[in-house]
This record gives structure tokens, C-alpha cells and sequence, in this order.
């Protein structure tokens, strides 16, 4: 079979619907992953993005307008993003975290949501070997189960803490008690995005019974 090859180059950017599009872009010769090139000429960023090309507002949504657009002293407006970055040596910047994904616990320390949820999710597997059960919602109630994957996740060298070496969590990022849920969170539970971003306090709220147990345990 004969087979070809167009050779293009790929491009990282950065931007929203309310910065008209792209606020960053990656030079061509720039090969790095992750970096999303310096600003644009029309735009200044500094976390937040302003310039003439961000919005005037939402239609019809003046609460959410003045939530995140800022107009300062100069008459420029501000759009601010929600996005943690930072700048590179070579004035490219990269999106490290979500400022909403950050969590005060108790004992002051700041832990972030995204980066937990991305390096545990790829923990849970093979847990379950051994466990007899006939439907996978009587698994997650099998204290077996949450046993199986608690002492897991807390052994030093359990799979989480060996993928929170690689995403760098300590210790206190990782989760001492758990609730295992048989139902996935999609758009249609109203627990996940369209593009299956969980939201985090419509779930607070729906299992604010079971978070509020696993508090008192």
C-alpha cells in the first residue's frame, strides 16, 4: 500500500471566546511540549489577559461580566482567566492550574484538585482481584473493596504514591478515606461538563450527606 506524508508543523496557543480567540502563540521553530508561546502583540497577560480584543461582556449576563472582566485606571479591560501560569526563561507561558482547583485544608496547606484528580485517576486498577461479587454496585459496597483500595493508596509503596512521585504529590495530598461509586459522573447526572469536566460543587452538594460521614468516620 503506498502511503504519504504531509509535513506540517504543530502549533501550540492559548486563548478564550472572550480574548477573540488566541491570546499566546508558540513560535514555529519552538518544539517544546506544553509551552504555549509568548503573547500576542494585542494582548497583555498577566495571568489576566486584556487588550481590545477581549469582550465587552455577556449578552445579557451583567453578574458574570463583572465577575471577570476589569476595567482599570487606563480604560483597558481585563479578563480574568481563573488559570495558574507561569513564564518560561524564553517569555512563553505555560498553564500550570486551575485557581478554583485550589483547596485550603485544615492544617493550612494548599492542595490542588486537578493535579490530584489527574495522578490518582490512574491508580485505580487491578484493585478488585479476588473479591467476589455479582453486580459492580454490590463491589463498591463490599468493605472488602474500600479496604483493598484504601491500603493501596496509603502504603508507601502502593501504585498511588508510586504516580504521586511522578506527579509530585506529598503525602497530605493523598486521600485517607474514600467512598467507592458505582454510577459514572456525566453531563447526564449532572456531576461532569459536556467536555466531561467534573463540577466539583455540584458534586460537594449532591454527596454532601456522604462527604460529611467520611468527615465524622
Amino acid at each position: 500500500m503506498n502511503t504519504s506524508s504531509i509535513p506540517a508543523s504543530g502549533l501550540q496557543g492559548y486563548g478564550f471566546i472572550e480574548t477573540s480567540a488566541g491570546a499566546t502563540f508558540s513560535d514555529w521553530d519552538d518544539t517544546s511540549v506544553g509551552c504555549l508561546g509568548p503573547p500576542v502583540p494585542c494582548c497583555c497577560i498577566k495571568i489576566v489577559i486584556g487588550g481590545p480584543s477581549v469582550t465587552l461582556g455577556y449578552f445579557k449576563n451583567q453578574a458574570k461580566s463583572d465577575e471577570v472582566l476589569k476595567m482599570d485606571e487606563r480604560g483597558v479591560l481585563w479578563f480574568y482567566t481563573g488559570d495558574i501560569g507561569q513564564f518560561h526563561e524564553k517569555g512563553c507561558i505555560e498553564i500550570i492550574d486551575r485557581k478554583r482547583d485550589i483547596v485550603k485544608l485544615q492544617h493550612g496547606e494548599y492542595v490542588s484538585l486537578g493535579k490530584l484528580l489527574y495522578c490518582l485517576v490512574l491508580c485505580f486498577h487491578d484493585f478488585f482481584y479476588g473479591i467476589k461479587y455479582s453486580t459492580f454496585a454490590e463491589l463498591c459496597e463490599r468493605p472488602e473493596s474500600n479496604k483493598e483500595v484504601l491500603s493501596s493508596l496509603s502504603q508507601v509503596t502502593g501504585c498511588c504514591l508510586c504516580v504521586g512521585k511522578i506527579g509530585h504529590l506529598e503525602r497530605v495530598e493523598i486521600p485517607t478515606k474514600i467512598k467507592l461509586l458505582p454510577e459514572p459522573w456525566t453531563p447526564e447526572t449532572g456531576l461532569a461538563t459536556a467536555a466531561m469536566k467534573i463540577m466539583c460543587e455540584a458534586i460537594r452538594k449532591h454527596f454532601a450527606d456522604d462527604l460529611n460521614k467520611l468527615y465524622h468516620q
